[in-house]
């Protein structure tokens, strides 16, 4: 992972179930213009208090690989959608 450059990364959290999720909105993503590469992940630690919050909990996160192209759309209810993108001097390891 070290090795790749990236220019953005779209992050989706969501209470769906994994299965739901990966059959139903994983697919829709990745269609879109400028999506290269997904993957999920349960949060199996889920409302966890020995931490600060500053994004509330969900019980499941959506990671995509995104170029410039990409534009985010409107997410769909129940899900809440970032778009992170590469800035210079963020994100590299000096």
């Amino acid at each position: 992972m070290e090795d790749r450059r990236t220019p953005g990364l779209y992050l989706e959290m969501t209470d769906d179930a994994p299965a739901r999720y990966a059959t139903e909105r994983v697919p829709t993503v990745l269609e879109e213009r400028g999506v290269a590469r997904a993957t999920w992940w349960e949060n199996v630690a889920r409302d966890r208090d020995d931490l600060p919050r500053v994004l509330p909990s969900s019980g499941l996160l959506g990671v995509y690989e995104v170029d410039d192209e990409f534009v985010a759309r409107a997410s769909p209810e129940g899900i809440t959608g970032y778009h992170y993108r590469r800035t210079p001097g963020r994100g590299r390891v000096a």
